[in-house]
């Protein structure tokens, strides 16, 4: 089952300890609705960041393994996508370096773009869209 979350002790181990973005104000993100956290009873998570125009940023955390972790995937997209967020594009960029970040997100469906450097590192750029989701 999946379930929106707001607690701000997950959100902030996630964002501050994952995703190591310690300058953001936790509360602040968490109020703005367009950021999104999803978990399932499995105890994976999804971030969802908003960006530009109607773009967001996705990132995975699976404590499953496997066609488990690809399921959750598929789940989290499915909510992401086709329920009151309706989300049309979601976008990922996942370091060279995590090869199975990088598989997970092809099995997902999202589609590479090439490389982009952010700062010195080299980041792998993908991005699906609600309808190539739902193909």
């Amino acid at each position: 089952m999946i379930m929106r979350t707001f607690d701000p002790h997950l959100i902030s181990e996630v964002i501050t300890g994952l995703l190591k973005h310690d300058e953001i104000d936790i509360r602040s993100w968490i109020d703005n609705q367009d950021n999104i956290v999803l978990v399932n009873d499995r105890g994976d998570i999804a971030v969802f960041e908003k960006g530009v125009k109607h773009v967001h940023t996705g990132h995975y955390y699976f404590k499953s393994r496997g066609k488990e972790a690809i399921e959750a995937g598929t789940e989290f997209l499915d909510e992401l996508f086709n329920t009151c967020y309706n989300i049309p594009v979601l976008m990922g960029l996942v370091p060279l370096t995590h090869l199975g970040a990088r598989w997970m997100s092809r099995r997902l469906g999202f589609k590479s773009y090439g490389v982009e450097r952010i700062g010195d590192k080299p980041y792998e750029v993908f991005i699906i869209t609600k309808r190539e989701f739902n193909e």
